[in-house]
């Protein structure tokens, strides 16, 4: 596979885009994104993130229950009277699924083992938040704020985080199958272990994750930037990698077999002991794959 080289001179479109990252990470959340695309259109990169807000949310027969009333006012009152509340009722599980969050300040909110299913935080600032073992299945995440969030073990199946900023996250061991991450923001993120079966994941920035036995198997990757990522023992099986970039990615001993690596990128990938998409096992010598 041949690819062409960064000119001494030019910074790649990778780089432009993480220091972009780096910088506005503090700036307001369209701001940002009307910035990155203002970036991406002068690097000729296409933009699929859309502006107007998804329907993710399944028909309101299918959510049985409402927010608890009495839980939701205490959030209303605010960040820290939640979180006084919760710590002096640590007994107790709150109940906020289907409650309509969106646009809500939320930073640093204490929501571990919080029901949050089927709950509308588009737009929310979440940054800092505490959501180990939370229950956010089909949650509506889109352009949500979650830079740093502790999200371990969490459920987030079928949940919709389109455009989500996940910037060095921890989602260890959570439950993502069938998750939209389509042009999420997941850099520097830790996923070990997590399961993302069958989620989308297309054009997503996985730069430098943390990915070591994460489940990827049947995800979605076109185009996803996962360059530098830590993929070791990671399930890749029938994945779509189509014009992925993979460089200096570590594939040491994960499974590739019928995964689709057309016109993946893989300049200085490891891939010893990696199981490639034809059922062979790699010997660890220079990376060879041929496109399909």
């Amino acid at each position: 596979m041949t690819e062409k080289q960064p000119s001494s001179v030019q910074p790649s479109a990778v780089t432009l885009q993480s220091i972009a990252q780096d910088i506005l990470t503090l700036l307001d959340r369209k701001a940002l994104l009307e910035l990155r695309a203002k970036i991406d259109s002068l690097l000729g990169l296409s933009v699929e993130l859309s502006t107007s807000k998804p329907t993710p949310h399944p028909s309101e027969d299918a959510i049985a229950e409402s927010p608890e009333p009495e839980h939701l006012a205490w959030l209303q009152k605010g960040v820290v009277t939640w979180n006084d509340w919760r710590e002096q009722n640590r007994e107790l599980v709150p109940d906020l699924q289907g409650a309509n969050l969106s646009g809500f300040n939320l930073a640093f909110v204490n929501f571990a083992g919080v029901n949050l299913e089927y709950a509308n935080l588009s737009g929310a600032d979440m940054r800092g938040a505490f959501l180990k073992e939370a229950n956010m299945k089909g949650a509506n995440l889109y352009m949500a704020d979650l830079i740093g969030v502790n999200c371990q073990q969490a459920c987030l199946e079928a949940a919709n985080l389109q455009g989500a900023d996940i910037y060095k996250a921890n989602l260890s061991h959570a439950n993502l199958q069938e998750a939209n991450l389509i042009q999420a923001s997941i850099r520097r993120a830790t996923l070990v272990g997590a399961n993302l079966h069958r989620a989308k994941l297309k054009q997503a920035d996985l730069l430098q994750a943390n990915l070591v036995q994460t489940n990827l198997s049947q995800a979605d990757l076109q185009k996803a930037n996962m360059e530098g990522t830590n993929l070791i023992e990671a399930n890749l099986e029938e994945a779509n990698l189509l014009g992925a970039n993979l460089n200096r990615a570590n594939l040491c001993r994960a499974k590739l077999y019928k995964a689709n690596i057309l016109h993946a990128k893989i300049n200085g990938v490891t891939l010893k002991g990696a199981v490639m998409p034809d059922g062979t096992v790699h010997g660890g010598g220079a990376a060879v794959i041929s496109d399909q």
